[in-house]
């Protein structure tokens, strides 16, 4: 009586184990990833009385903002928050 229950237990347990791995795997499918922009640089016209160059650029899926001085060549380059 004592090897009966063993079987169906274990028997029981293994079909509770697939069914259960089977919902894990179906609920943790593909996840959705942030979608991706392409790489771009946008010249900004719309600052007055700037002398230098904006320019918003996307690298990676990261953007990050451009200024070239007009007058002496520098250039820096920030990261858009």
């Amino acid at each position: 009586m004592k090897n009966l229950r063993f079987v169906s237990g274990l028997f029981l347990g293994l079909i509770f184990g697939v069914f259960l791995s089977f919902i894990i795997t179906c609920k943790s499918g593909p996840t959705s990833q942030a979608q991706q922009v392409p790489n771009s640089s946008t010249f900004i016209e719309s600052l007055n009385n700037f002398p230098g160059s904006v320019y918003k650029l996307t690298i990676d899926n990261i953007q990050y903002i451009a200024v070239s001085n007009g007058t002496n060549g520098g250039i820096a380059i920030i990261k858009h928050k």
